[in-house]
């Protein structure tokens, strides 16, 4: 039944459910007890990656605006990241951080790898635009 449908409606479903999967992922991660900030940066990156792939996906740009786009958006993710770790821990009202000072600073140190990150995806994302 999906293969009868048009590309851009294909897209628009899977990023619709990847939109969904993200938000409950998110739900799962919020009531536990977890301190450790691999999946707080996984679910930043995936966030980042589902917003940059909704933006710019079959848009007729040059190949310095992905590129650029991809950046920013790597950019993006270590305040993601960090605003999801103080959401967490403004729900949880210890009185204290769930997250210490040396994994906050372990998410800024990683800010130049996500930009990274996001370049080489904005340049994934205009290769796989290119016409045939």
């Amino acid at each position: 039944m999906l293969d009868s449908q048009p590309a851009p409606d294909k897209l628009r479903f899977w990023l619709r459910l990847c939109g969904l999967l993200i938000g409950f992922l998110f739900l799962v991660w919020l009531p536990f007890e977890d301190v450790d900030v691999v999946y707080t940066i996984s679910l930043a990156i995936a966030v980042g990656a589902w917003l940059l792939l909704r933006l710019i996906y079959q848009k007729q740009y040059h190949l310095w605006q992905f590129a650029l786009s991809g950046s920013v958006f790597g950019l993006l993710v270590s305040p993601l990241a960090l605003t999801l770790m103080a959401f967490k821990s403004s729900l949880h009202a210890h009185g204290f951080s769930d997250f210490a000072l040396p994994q906050i600073r372990t998410v800024l140190a990683a800010t130049p790898w996500f930009i990274l990150g996001g370049l080489l995806l904005g340049l994934a994302i205009y290769t796989l635009n290119r016409p045939a």
